[in-house]
């Protein structure tokens, strides 16, 4: 099964984020920091909350071990997504992640 690692520290949006994870068919994981010599997932997702100390490393890094990577933030936060793009991460909005993420996971 594939699998939707996260990296979040806010509680409700975990449940959220499992939940939709459940719905797509994802395992869902949730970490507090990428694990040392994460692995090559193929179809796999790694998704980060922007907010998050360090979430652009982070999220490169992952990117870079092969898995399939999205930032998300708050929408007020445009910093954070020009940060993100600028990186070469695709990155949404907090309200939207649901909605982007079932169209690329499908």
């Amino acid at each position: 099964m594939p699998l939707l690692a996260h990296l979040c520290r806010d509680y409700f949006e975990l449940g959220r984020i499992e939940a939709m994870a459940a719905g797509l068919g994802l395992d869902a994981r949730h970490w507090h920091e990428v694990p040392a010599g994460l692995p090559s997932s193929e179809n796999s997702w790694f998704i980060v909350d922007l907010l998050e100390p360090n979430a652009l490393e982070l999220a490169c890094a992952a990117r870079d071990a092969g898995w399939r990577v999205l930032a998300y933030g708050p929408h007020v936060r445009g910093e954070l997504f020009a940060a993100a793009r600028e990186a070469g991460l695709e990155a949404c909005a907090r309200s939207a992640l649901d909605r982007v993420l079932a169209g690329r996971a499908c």
